[in-house]
């Protein structure tokens, strides 16, 4: 739950729904309505720049010091057997909630630096991950990368260094 212009709010990215992957993006405002104590329902606000596409299986975390929702990783089911042919979801995003004088969300692409197999071989699909201040811990789950473990540190805003 990260706080919105309007206040708290749930966000959703990508996932499987109807038998299919998505890229489906969705915000449920926290803050019941003052007046009936109700949640509002489920909204999908408009953005701008190239985001992750279809996705499931990535984790994401709330990042307070750049004030943006950090996406890693994931499939867009293309590479079931994970042999590597889906690398580029093997990515870094991060996306710039709305504002009252800015209300469009911004979605941009991540560079990595540094140990670029952390994001290319742990932070794919069906990986367990946790923010610790400026890092995520990043545990890889799959058959080829079982245990392996790595650090994304978010330093610099638009920059991200992998190391194992």
């Amino acid at each position: 739950a990260e706080k919105h212009a309007g206040g708290r709010c749930l966000i959703t990215y990508g996932g499987i729904s109807h038998g299919a992957a998505s890229d489906s993006l969705q915000y449920l405002m926290l803050d019941a309505d003052a007046e009936d104590g109700v949640l509002s329902g489920w909204t999908t606000p408009a953005t701008v720049g190239e985001g992750p596409g279809i996705r499931f299986g990535h984790s994401a975390h709330w990042h307070e010091g750049s004030n943006r929702l950090v996406l890693v990783g994931g499939s867009d089911g293309s590479d079931l057997l994970r042999d590597g042919d889906d690398y580029h979801c093997r990515s870094v995003y991060l996306l710039r909630l709305g504002t009252a004088d800015e209300p469009m969300w911004s979605w941009e692409t991540v560079a990595v630096s540094g140990d670029v197999s952390v994001a290319k071989d742990i932070g794919g699909r069906c990986h367990l991950s946790f923010l610790a201040g400026d890092k995520i811990f990043l545990f890889a789950g799959g058959a080829n990368v079982s245990g392996a473990s790595g650090v994304l540190h978010l330093g610099e805003p638009g920059a991200v260094r992998c190391e194992a």
